[in-house]
């Protein structure tokens, strides 16, 4: 099972209901050229496999990443403005 415990309330939290809802389709692979972790990119395609996310792979850095992460946050504050 995949999660993660919440140190704060000592709960467990499993990944697969944290996910359940949010309506992702896909998870991204920053390709920056370098390789720090023996395996890494096995574990984005088990990850999307095990969540049923399309595996896309972009190259840049840490701006993609970035601009990804701003792009979310203002998606997700908007639909909670819309509620």
């Amino acid at each position: 099972m995949i999660g993660q415990e919440d140190t704060a309330s000592g709960k467990f939290r499993d990944l697969r209901s944290m996910l359940k809802g949010t309506a992702l389709k896909r998870v991204a692979r920053i390709n920056t050229g370098l390789h720090f972790e023996n395996g890494f990119g096995e574990n984005v395609e088990s990850f999307a496999r095990e969540f049923g996310l399309e595996k896309i792979e972009l190259s840049g850095g840490t701006t993609v990443a970035e601009s990804s992460y701003e792009k979310a946050k203002s998606r997700v504050l908007a639909s909670q403005d819309r509620e």
